[in-house]
């Protein structure tokens, strides 16, 4: 009984506790911030949703902003419209799974099955190949890591912290602008009950970026034009 029980901490630690740690924690072979001078990236979580991600568009629009939106497979199938819209107004969109369901909840062929189907629905619906992923809740495992090979693996480096219980749009705006910088990859939401307070800061948010002299940028944006620098560089 003994051997079987620590045969099955030790898988546990090695497929979900180990991954968390190296690409969460750490940050190991993902992406936490871009290398740009004058530009932030705007991110936004777990849509498209027909409440809020319209509104966020319509703000993105008025500021002539552009993000990254991960977008859950689901959703996709769900809202083809919206999804068709954010790609032809110009933004990223991003594997975020395909029905938000926690990493560690997934066994292996279920994980390699989600993101198989959510890029093929992203790219059926958007003719956009998807090129980065970002985890639900932010967590890893050991299959959603092997699942997304060949894709840029995403998390963010500066939370807006718009699900907290207290949250308002004020605190969000605030937590923000303490703490921005250029290169900052932005963690939000336009997809779930609290996104409204997301709309409500998103203009005050981008009032702050245009005032210290930055611009908006989707994530593969900035990886490109960081790539062709050092490219021509070397």
């Amino acid at each position: 009984m003994i051997p079987v029980v620590l045969a099955l901490v030790v898988s546990f630690v090695v497929t979900m506790v180990m991954p968390v740690v190296l690409f969460h924690l750490l940050g190991v072979g993902v992406i936490k911030r871009v290398c740009a001078s004058s530009s932030v990236c705007l991110t936004f979580d777990d849509g498209p949703d027909p409440r809020f991600t319209p509104v966020f568009l319509d703000i993105l629009q008025a500021y002539g902003a552009k993000a990254t939106f991960f977008c859950l497979g689901e959703k996709v199938l769900r809202y083809p419209d919206l999804a068709r819209r954010i790609r032809e107004e110009g933004h990223e969109i991003g594997l975020h799974g395909f029905d938000h369901r926690h990493p560690w909840a997934d066994p292996p062929w279920r994980a390699m099955k989600a993101i198989g189907t959510s890029t093929s629905v992203v790219r059926n619906i958007t003719g956009q190949e998807p090129r980065l992923y970002r985890p639900p809740w932010g967590f890893w495992s050991l299959w959603n890591w092997l699942a997304t090979r060949g894709l840029r693996r995403v998390m963010w480096s500066l939370p807006g912290r718009d699900w907290v219980r207290n949250a308002t749009p004020e605190s969000v705006v605030e937590h923000i602008a303490k703490s921005l910088k250029p290169g900052d990859v932005v963690l939000l939401h336009d997809g779930g009950r609290y996104s409204g307070i997301t709309a409500e800061a998103l203009p005050g948010l981008l009032e702050i970026i245009k005032e210290r002299g930055l611009r908006t940028a989707a994530v593969s944006e900035i990886i490109v034009a960081s790539n062709r620098v050092s490219t021509s560089d070397a």
